[in-house]
């Protein structure tokens, strides 16, 4: 998966395929985390309890 602009003359062309492949790769690393990984961390308690503030 190579992007064509990473070859462009254009820095912001090149600095934006760049930055495109590394989120595509951190996408990657989300999906292949444990799907329990929130658990026991704390962070979605956090998350709900912010969501009943709010609402």
């Amino acid at each position: 998966m190579s992007d064509p602009d990473l070859y462009s003359p254009d820095p912001w062309r090149r600095e934006a395929a760049r930055i495109r492949q590394q989120n595509a790769q951190r996408q990657r690393d989300s999906w292949n985390k444990p799907k329990n990984h929130y658990q026991g961390s704390g962070k979605v308690e956090r998350l709900q309890q912010a969501m009943l503030q709010y609402s």
